[in-house]
């Protein structure tokens, strides 16, 4: 018997010794990694910061991987500073350790690894007479691989903690940190100019989302966009596509994993062909379709392995049902926000740089033209100030002309220079080539803005889907239990039915399905009503690539009387105005009017793309700021043509009567209650104008009653008085017989026959 205890004894040694042969073997391995990883192309720490922060007893294989890993890949201050560097590092651990005798906490193994780092440094520099910005890059090298020190010893950390069932946020953000950097790593890898690390965050978000959904999504999603800006500033475009693909890819994490990869891969092609689709983001596509490739083929035991330890309150379900999903979507926010202040201040910095001076032309024609001249050493030594004060003048005649030509030289060319006919096919090339940096230089310029806004926009989404989900209380299971056997007896089985009760106790029923709808809204209240015990309105209907969703909300305060008359200009079969009355399903109703750049079919263009666009966003649960932000960024680029088009909206809360309205370039709208008119106007400009849009907003608690009005400019081009004074003489009438004598009196009004289009939109108040 003792003999077989013997046995077992030694086998689980051996089992152990083996794991912790490869557990040393992967910590060399991910050393390697960091030390190969060079932030925007020039400087390495993390490679340092990994052996300052991996736990003891797998420091001599860090320094070995991240000593391998800076010979592969050097850094600004070559091969030779970082090994050194590594190697004195690991010296100090190892006797601190030996002294110490305890595991030493995050924090002070950061402040060891950022002063070795700074002291050894600065040496370097002294010795090396380092000065200017290769000093800069030097200091924030050391202070870099301190932070990473800490990071990865948090991780570090984290792992070592088994016998705790949560992670601590720090241990998170050590983890964060660290996939950020080895995701960086991988992306200076390429073959056959695709992009292994781009593929590796693809399968990193794709991972997160099957395992963790919508936050996954989102948080996954932010932290590759991370790695590949902190690669390449060249990725920034790309990254910030990502970062969309990924949280809207999240979203659809219910409809399983052939449905989320299939968002993501239609969001990314449809941003990068937006975005023009160069060559090089061509190849970000192939990465995109090989990594889902690979994704595919993952065997599902291996993805069911990764799973949280207590805190899989990540995963989709406790999205909907924990609150702390709001905390942790607003801090996805901040983060993005942090993400975009950062992008910006690095996006700055290199602007500062001009590599595109003008003078540089001229360096590289004296480099071409006159290297090998017999005059070279009388032009550029003993007259130097007199040739260059020579090359002056020609810059006007460049910018001026495109180019120059012999006769148009300066004097001091024509009458010295031997190689005059060289010497002029040179500048026009170089000039060339600096126009064509120039001009690159402006498109990355408006990229640049158009990332940043579609960043802002993603940060004001997931705030607001933050307080969608923190103005939950929580869910009626039981309704949604009840409701269940009757959709299926009615249409068919439905995708999913969630009761949300919201902080009032209002309930709101939502039912997902991929079916067409077969009854009527009324019957389908009717029944659910009944069912569910308490009344309802009629479902706010939306619908987004063959699904459908239905949101029943329950019975408000008040309603709606709607109406809108429309006249086109002179003779146009066609309205440039695109109008739209609809409900969102959480007990607000909208009115949207939108008038598109001139008349007829080129304004019905985008009166209809926005009220569209707008309409779709605020039905699928967008919030009013970033649905107006995200439309923005797509009329901007939508074609070459100037696309403009005013937003006159007003969401209008059935249950309280509060109503905020939002102007973007509207006419004036008219609010009419107990007889007291009030006009509400704004100077803002419309949208598809400029990057950023900033819509004026302003707020009206409405009565029972209440009579609200809606103009384009058509009807108020020949005066705005008469429409209050007609609005007060028409109250009592409905809405439809008040929108139809607007209609009318408008174009009776008009001198010369009618200017444009003119659109009225009545609502009033009721029971």
């Amino acid at each position: 018997m003792s003999d077989v205890k013997t046995k077992v004894i030694e086998m689980k040694q051996s089992s152990a010794d083996a794991k912790s042969v490869l557990k040393a073997a992967g910590a060399g391995l991910l050393s390697f990694l960091f030390g190969m990883a060079k932030l925007f192309g020039l400087i390495t720490p993390a490679g340092a910061g990994f052996t300052g922060g991996v736990p003891f007893r797998y420091l001599l294989t860090a320094a070995a991987g991240a000593v391998l890993g800076s010979w592969i890949s050097p850094g600004l201050m070559g091969s030779g500073y970082s090994t050194v560097l590594v190697l004195v590092l690991a010296g100090v651990r190892t006797v601190l350790q030996k002294k110490i005798q305890k595991r030493m906490k995050p924090l002070f193994l950061g402040i060891i690894t950022f002063t070795i780092c700074e002291f050894f440094g600065i040496l370097y520099a002294m010795f090396q007479n380092i000065t200017g910005l290769s000093l800069i890059l030097l200091v924030l090298e050391g202070l870099l691989a301190g932070t990473f020190a800490y990071f990865f010893a948090l991780a570090g950390q984290g792992i070592s903690a088994r016998t705790r069932q949560n992670y601590t946020s720090a241990e998170l953000a050590g983890f964060g940190v660290s996939a950020v950097l080895a995701l960086s790593a991988v992306s200076g890898q390429n073959i056959l100019h695709l992009n292994l690390g781009v593929m590796a965050c693809v399968i990193f978000i794709f991972i997160a989302i099957s395992r963790f959904g919508l936050v996954g999504g989102s948080v996954s999603s932010i932290l590759a966009g991370m790695a590949l800006c902190l690669y390449s500033a060249e990725m920034l475009e790309f990254s910030g596509l990502l970062v969309i693909a990924g949280f809207l890819a999240g979203a659809f994490a219910p409809l399983g994993k052939y449905g989320f990869l299939s968002v993501f891969i239609a969001v990314s092609t449809f941003a990068l062909f937006l975005l023009g689709a160069p060559i090089l983001l061509t190849y970000r596509l192939i990465d995109i379709f090989l990594a889902t490739a690979v994704f595919v083929l993952l065997p599902s035991r291996l993805l069911n392995r990764i799973s949280p330890k207590e805190n899989g309150a990540l995963g989709q379900s406790a999205v909907e049902s924990e609150p702390g999903a709001s905390a942790r979507l607003s801090f996805a926010s901040a983060a993005i926000q942090d993400l975009e202040s950062e992008l910006r201040e690095v996006s700055a910095k290199f602007a500062e740089i001009d590599y595109s001076n003008i003078s540089a032309i001229y360096d590289s024609v004296a480099n071409s033209v006159c290297r090998d001249c017999p005059r070279a050493l009388i032009c550029w030594q003993t007259e130097y100030s007199s040739t260059m004060d020579a090359f002056n003048p020609m810059s006007d005649t460049l910018r001026q002309q495109g180019g120059v030509q012999e006769n148009s030289l300066p004097d001091y060319f024509r009458e010295r220079c031997c190689r005059t006919e060289e010497f002029c096919r040179q500048v026009n090339s170089y000039f060339q080539d600096f126009i064509a940096r120039q001009n690159a230089k402006r498109q990355l310029s408006d990229t640049r803005r158009l990332v940043f806004e579609q960043f802002h926009s993603m940060s004001e989404l997931l705030t607001e889907v933050s307080e969608e989900f923190g103005s939950i209380s929580g869910y009626d299971e039981g309704t949604a239990k009840r409701l269940l056997p009757l959709w299926r007896k009615l249409e068919s089985v439905p995708d999913q039915i969630l009761c949300p009760v919201d902080e009032e106790g209002r309930t709101r029923v939502e039912v997902y399905t991929a079916r067409r709808v077969k009854h009527s809204p009324v019957e389908l209240t009717e029944a659910v009503s009944e069912a569910a015990g308490r009344e309802f309105d009629l479902p706010s209907i939306a619908s987004a690539q063959g699904k459908v969703r239905l949101t029943f909300q329950e019975q408000t305060a008040y309603a709606i009387e709607f109406s809108a008359q429309q006249s086109c200009f002179r003779d146009n079969e066609i309205c440039g105005d695109q109008c739209e009355y609809f409900m969102d399903g959480r007990g607000g109703a909208y009115l949207l009017l939108s008038d598109g750049m001139g008349n007829g079919k080129r304004a019905a263009v985008d009166s209809v793309m926005t009220c569209s666009v707008l309409k779709k966003l605020l039905q699928a649960g967008f919030g009013v700021d970033s649905a107006v932000r995200t439309l923005n960024s797509a009329l901007q680029v939508r074609s070459i043509d100037e696309s403009v088009s005013t937003i006159d909206l007003v969401r209008i809360d059935l249950y309280t009567g509060n109503a905020e309205f939002l102007k973007a370039g509207a006419a004036s709208s008219y609010l009419l209650s107990h007889g007291e008119l009030k006009q509400i106007s704004c100077a803002s400009l419309p949208i598809g104008i400029l990057q950023g849009v900033a819509p004026e907003r302003s707020r009206v608690k409405l009565n029972r009653g209440d009579l609200l009005v809606l103009v384009s400019d058509g009807a108020s081009c020949n005066g705005e008085d008469w429409i209050g004074q007609e609005l007060k003489r028409m109250a009592s009438r409905s809405a439809d017989e008040i929108s139809c004598a607007l209609c009318r009196i408008a174009r009776e009004k008009s001198e010369e026959g009618q200017q444009d289009d003119i659109t009225i939109l009545t609502a009033r108040l009721t029971d």
